[in-house]
């Protein structure tokens, strides 16, 4: 060869080789005992009560009477505030609902969003 003269080319060929990917064995974990139900699942338990968004009896007295006592104590509150303060139970409807519900003991001022009792 002469100094100067450049290398012969390598013959590459048509497609570029890819790294093989390492199969790895993942171990399949089990599902944790608090996992939710799977979509397609429907609960035993769970009967047909025919009342779709109807609070409990005793769930929604209970919370009647814990908004009552609340409102009693510290006059009259922000509709979040109270929220906030009284536990809502599952089965009961969301606060405001509640509230125009039972119109007869609560009042709600939408412009001041403050809730009292009705005197």
């Amino acid at each position: 060869m002469q100094a100067g003269a450049k290398r012969p080319a390598q013959k590459l060929p048509a497609a570029t080789p890819q790294p093989k990917q390492a199969k790895q064995a993942v171990p399949k974990a089990a599902a944790p005992a608090t996992a939710p139900p799977k979509v397609g699942a429907k609960p035993a338990a769970a009967a047909p009560t025919g009342k779709k968004g109807a609070a409990g009896g005793s769930d929604s007295g209970d919370y009647l009477a814990a908004l009552k006592s609340y409102l009693a104590s510290k006059g009259p509150t922000k509709l979040a505030a109270l929220g906030s303060a009284v536990k809502r139970p599952a089965k009961a409807p969301k606060l405001k609902h509640f509230l125009e519900q039972n119109k007869a003991t609560f009042k709600y001022e939408q412009g001041t969003d403050t809730v009292s009792l009705v005197k």
